[in-house]
């Protein structure tokens, strides 16, 4: 079982050397502003903690339970396809800090945000769904809502809601521009490939807003252990 959840093949990304926690600003009374930077400072002061490798954000990590399903069609050239996909807010860093290759195009950037092109990197399986026969880069996405997305990258499948999950469409869209979910979910890599200490990640984050609480303080490998028994 161990080596099962450390190999890279089964699950599209590598679960050894992450260490993730969340936290609710919604809650807390932060606005839209505030929040966004709340969390580039929190990210910045993350970083700079000895041993870290990289820092992401998300809605929710791959595996944890939490997923959020979009109705989405798909322009291309001279096709729409209707269909639906797995989707979730990501910060750059986000395929870097959980070892998702990139398969074309370009990953999410710190140019991508809010009041800049509307943008979205999306899955092999998306790409081959949605885009059937053609580059799925500079395709668009509509999700509705006024929602139009350009697709600017593509990156390779991995698990998102259960670890034996037959291969599933998912969209990764910025931060800076659109979230889904209140919580903020936060993915701590480590040069050494061990765990951060709970107490050092809590003090970080308290030193930004010391009445914020922190929850669900785990390694990324325990959430995979748990979710393959």
């Amino acid at each position: 079982l161990a080596l099962r959840t450390a190999n890279r093949a089964d699950l599209g990304f590598d679960p050894r050397g992450v260490t993730l926690f969340s936290y609710d600003l919604v809650t807390q009374n932060y606005g839209k502003e505030a929040r966004t930077a709340f969390e580039d400072r929190s990210v910045e002061r993350l970083e700079a903690l000895p041993g870290v490798e990289s820092v992401a954000l998300a809605d929710a990590a791959p595996l944890s339970g939490v997923m959020v399903m979009s109705e989405v069609s798909a322009r291309g050239p001279d096709r729409q396809i209707d269909g639906s996909a797995g989707i979730g807010s990501v910060s750059p860093g986000y395929f870097e800090t959980l070892g998702l290759r990139l398969v074309a195009g370009r990953a999410l950037s710190s140019d991508d945000r809010a009041g800049s092109t509307p943008v979205a990197v999306i899955n092999e399986t998306a790409a081959r769904t949605l885009f059937p026969g053609t580059g799925a880069v500079g395709g668009t996405l509509d999700l509705g809502e006024a929602a139009v997305l350009e697709v600017v990258g593509v990156v390779q499948d991995a698990k998102y809601d259960e670890p034996l999950e037959a291969p599933a469409a998912f969209i990764y869209v910025p931060r800076a521009q659109r979230t889904f979910l209140d919580r903020t979910t936060v993915l701590v890599r480590t040069a050494r490939g061990g765990a951060v200490d709970a107490s050092t990640l809590k003090r970080a984050v308290g030193e930004l807003d010391g009445d914020l609480p922190i929850f669900d303080l785990e390694t990324l490998t325990q959430v995979v252990d748990s979710r393959m028994n």
